[in-house]
């Protein structure tokens, strides 16, 4: 990081005096501090638009996202190297120090259902340890944790093969005992934006549910049923801390869209207290959380001077309906970091550019452990 950048973002942060209150993580939604979150996208699930090298650089432009074809492609020797470099030079210390003295209380750690064990072929080894140095940083700073697990076995086959379930199962219980006394872990998400069949997801969320609240009622368990009235059905009983996810990306998940970013705005302040309200009161009657959103958009109209600092604030202040809060997908990327350059996938850049401003997330509070 440039120290002209560096001495710009302590200035962006350090300019509001802002009041905050503290909190614990534990307890279940009635006591949670409202989360005020970023994504660390890329970290632990590399994605070839976020970050090229070292990942991709030189493979096929087929090979988009975190894939067993990488290892294979390269040879376990040169993928294990690949994945060190990114996963010691990504994400550091220093982002997790600059995320707490941005008033940021939380974040979605994406991770790789692989990444537990260390003999896995055809994937790199010494996952774990890098969870658990996330996990040591979080409690350090004081950012709660919700581990993501944004990436099951069999990916998009997941469905195909029972196998594939029981892996998954096997994969959350161990997350869920491993973290379980850890006191910076607020959930587990079980499923990042799952297409598969509601039958089977049905049964492995009931099942995981099961198994992680047997270790620890205290944690979470995060589902995505993207509104479906099928799914509403899978809280009953004595069940608690369940929550709902959505992901908030207009024209994606059953969102509507606009092609001019004042109807972005207007879009914004409608359908999300509309959808929180469907999950939270009318059927779900589970708290809302929303574990990805961003400032990207495809309004075709000239850009309005101030929209990204508009829009953001829009989204917020709708996103208050959400019992449990949010997670901005992402805090980086390896590109947009810079002064002027605008990346609205990265809450780091935008707080550089000044459209992102410690005040607007300090209702979040700090967290005490």
């Amino acid at each position: 990081m440039k120290m002209g950048v560096l001495y710009l973002f302590v200035l962006c942060i350090c300019t509001y005096s802002v009041s905050v209150v503290e909190g614990t993580i534990k307890g279940g939604p009635s006591s949670i501090l409202p989360l005020r979150g970023v994504n660390l996208g890329n970290w632990f699930c590399p994605e070839r638009w976020m970050q090229e090298g070292p990942i991709f650089t030189g493979l096929d432009s087929s090979i988009q996202s975190e894939s067993p074809t990488i290892c294979q492609t390269l040879g376990q020797s040169a993928c294990q190297s690949r994945y060190n470099q990114l996963w010691s030079t990504f994400i550091t210390e220093s982002d997790f120090s600059l995320m707490h003295n941005a008033s940021i209380n939380a974040i979605r750690l994406p991770i790789s259902w692989w990444m537990i064990y260390d003999n896995q072929s055809p994937y790199p080894t010494g996952g774990l340890a890098w969870i658990d140095k996330a996990m040591s940083w979080a409690q350090k700073y004081k950012i709660g944790v919700i581990i993501d697990l944004h990436r099951v076995p069999g990916q998009g086959n997941w469905n195909a093969q029972p196998t594939y379930i029981q892996q998954t199962l096997n994969v959350i219980t161990f997350l869920a005992t491993r973290y379980s006394s850890h006191p910076c872990l607020i959930g587990i998400d079980l499923f990042n934006e799952p297409g598969e069949n509601w039958g089977n997801l049905r049964s492995y969320y009931l099942q995981a549910y099961n198994s992680i609240h047997s270790i620890n009622a205290n944690i979470a368990v995060i589902i995505m049923t993207y509104g479906a009235s099928s799914y509403l059905n899978i809280q009953s009983g004595n069940m608690t801390n369940l929550w709902n996810e959505e992901h908030y990306y207009p024209g994606v998940f059953g969102y509507s869209n606009s092609d001019t970013h004042q109807g972005l705005i207007n879009l914004a302040g409608s359908e999300i207290p509309t959808q929180t309200n469907t999950y939270q009161n009318n059927n779900f009657k589970a708290p809302l959380y929303y574990g990805e959103w961003a400032l990207s958009n495809s309004a075709s109209d000239a850009t309005p001077t101030g929209f990204s600092r508009t829009y953001f604030k829009a989204v917020l202040n709708a996103m208050k309906t959400a019992k449990v809060g949010w997670t901005f997908w992402a805090w980086k990327t390896s590109w947009g970091n810079q002064v002027g350059q605008e990346m609205p996938w990265s809450f780091y850049s935008e707080i550089i550019n000044g459209n992102i401003v410690t005040s607007d997330i300090s209702d979040g509070g700090k967290l005490t452990f």
